[in-house]
């Protein structure tokens, strides 16, 4: 988890309400997926604990409803800045946008649409304004291909640097993470981590 971030019902309104109250997208750690995931995996723990009353039971099951409502309204909010995005990219061909803010698999939803957008936008006007003509096959604009693993950590592991400098951890045992393969084979071959198989 982000240093100094320790999820709650408050911490994720807060981001919804950032969210919603700007028109930029808004920065988010790049563990944020993982960590809320965790988080709401603790709050179902508590839900099916048996000293629980039924009065209990049921106020922490609306809380838990409320908390996916916020992080279902905050990935909506997100999901249209990012298509407004690409749809700005592809008007202005302009290549200032700053794709840092978004995580992993955001930038990689952005990254296509353009691509998608790019060829149906070039077939368009071709055929618009040259009917009689068959428009050139239009390719996507490359789409960063990043293989990823996820792994779960047996022990500890401090911050390190990737291959590319990229910074990650620290990590502590029992936390799960996506990584690069490369990065996730390391840490797998010195027995610091396992691979999760994708069911």
């Amino acid at each position: 988890m982000a240093e100094d971030i320790t999820i709650t019902y408050e911490t994720l309104f807060e981001l919804f309400r950032r969210e919603k109250d700007r028109q930029e997208l808004q920065k988010l750690w790049d563990s944020y997926i993982i960590d809320v995931s965790e988080f709401i995996r603790g709050q179902q723990k508590i839900v099916m604990s048996d000293p629980l009353t039924p009065e209990a039971r049921k106020k922490v099951e609306l809380h838990l409803d409320n908390i996916k409502r916020i992080i279902r309204e905050l990935y909506e909010r997100r999901e249209k800045k990012i298509v407004s995005m690409a749809l700005d990219r592809t008007r202005t061909r302009s290549d200032i946008f700053d794709t840092s803010i978004m995580l992993e698999n955001e930038r990689e939803l952005f990254n296509k649409l353009v691509g998608v957008l790019n060829n149906g936008r070039h077939v368009s006007l071709v055929s618009m304004t040259s009917p009689s003509e068959k428009p050139p096959e239009q390719k996507p604009e490359p789409v960063e291909q990043k293989v990823t693993k996820m792994v779960r950590f047996l022990h500890p592991v401090p911050k390190f640097l990737g291959p590319n400098l990229e910074q990650y951890g620290p990590f502590s045992e029992e936390d799960m993470a996506n990584l690069p393969a490369k990065v996730a084979d390391i840490l797998i071959s010195k027995e610091r981590a396992e691979e999760i198989e994708e069911q």
